[in-house]
């Protein structure tokens, strides 16, 4: 298969200037692709903060309602007291 040199010219000057277009596109790929990690990995650290501050959190509540209920009970002892007049 003989191609006509110009042929061969035209499909060189093509490829002259893809290679470097498609080298720059990878690298700029790669580059998206590290900084995509490094997002992911802070949202990543972010969730752990979230999930540990909720868990934090529900147990503040626990001791809260503990509190509240022995409050409740302390309430009702009070009442009674008055309701049988020895306060």
């Amino acid at each position: 298969m003989n191609l006509d040199p110009q042929i061969w010219t035209t499909v060189i000057s093509i490829l002259a200037t893809l290679v470097p277009a498609i080298w720059m596109l990878s690298t700029k790929i790669q580059g998206l692709h590290g900084s995509l990690d490094t997002h992911s990995a802070k949202l990543t650290q972010q969730m752990e903060n979230v999930e540990q501050r909720i868990g934090a959190m529900s147990n503040q509540l626990q001791s809260v309602e503990i509190r509240q209920d022995n409050l409740k009970e302390r309430v009702v002892v009070v009442e009674t007291k008055l309701k049988s007049g020895r306060a």
